[in-house]
């Protein structure tokens, strides 16, 4: 008879304490759980950050925050990421936020025929269910097949025509199985837009964030043994610049989009405060006469 584990759901979202109350949760074996010092560090570098921010908002004159920061900032997360997903590869059960909107998108992807998850259980309190099944992340992948890339351009591609955007697509939110299908996962940010891009602003504001990204994973895939220099003599931002090429040629879109104009909108994304400035001024109210 086998032995049986008591499993018990721990929190794998990040989020503004170093993890997300409400974010994803998984299953694993009882005593697992993300270290002390990584939710600290996480936690101190987050509020540091908000707060640089929220200053530089206010006050112009100040310089940006020194690159060195960043990169130390950068150490601290990829460390928290990659205990993350040392647990999360051990569960085979894992529950979700979902609220209406989600719902709809994933309506519409499964009519579409788009592959994307499906949750084995409604648990009636705003989360659903869903099992890992043979699906595992590419991050996680030994093998991957050579399909693989292809078909992750015919999902996006796909999806967008939709009017449909991921915005969340890393290497974690992409499964694939032993035959090199593709699976798509987690629309906790994903958008649906009623009418299709009328300008080539609309359609890089929407969807340069998906394309810049399955680039750089579709650049993991190809090159995964030196991801620094490849032996064709280029850098890694070069591949991924290729790749992001070969992706808006297979759009076909009547725009002319550019590999430059992907580019400055991701990097401007990026850039973007995350704090809005509040206002002290009180809105004036309307009197009848």
């Amino acid at each position: 008879m086998p032995s049986k584990k008591l499993l018990v759901p721990i929190h794998l979202s990040s989020g503004k304490k170093g993890q997300a109350i409400r974010g994803t949760k998984g299953f694993v074996e009882q005593g697992t759980d993300l270290s002390k010092q990584s939710k600290e560090n996480v936690r101190n570098w987050k509020r540091w950050l908000r707060i640089e921010e929220k200053r530089r908002m206010f006050d112009k004159s100040l310089p940006d925050i020194p690159y060195y920061e960043l990169e130390r900032y950068d150490r601290i997360i990829e460390r928290f990421r990659r205990e993350r997903k040392e647990i999360a590869a051990k569960a085979d059960f894992f529950i979700k936020q979902t609220n209406p909107r989600i719902k709809k998108i994933r309506e519409k992807l499964i009519e579409a025929g788009i592959p994307i998850e499906i949750p084995i259980m409604d648990l009636k309190n705003g989360t659903e269910l869903f099992e890992r099944g043979n699906w595992r992340t590419i991050a996680e992948s030994i093998r991957i097949p050579r399909v693989v890339p292809n078909r992750i351009i015919e999902i996006v591609k796909k999806m967008h025509s939709l009017g449909i955007t991921h915005n969340h697509l890393h290497l974690a939110n992409l499964l694939i199985d032993s035959e090199g299908n593709v699976k798509l996962i987690d629309l906790s940010r994903a958008k649906m837009y009623l009418r299709k891009p009328r300008n080539k602003k609309e359609f890089v504001d929407r969807y340069a964030e998906d394309i810049d990204t399955i680039a750089m994973v579709i650049t993991g895939i190809k090159y995964p043994r030196d991801p620094n220099e490849s032996s064709l003599g280029m850098s890694y931002v070069d591949l991924a610049r290729n790749e992001l090429g070969n992706i808006l040629k297979a759009y076909n879109h009547p725009f002319d989009v550019t590999i430059e104009d992907i580019v400055d909108a991701t990097t401007r994304n990026f850039f973007r405060p995350a704090l809005k400035p509040i206002s002290k001024k009180k809105p004036l109210k309307r009197t009848r006469k």
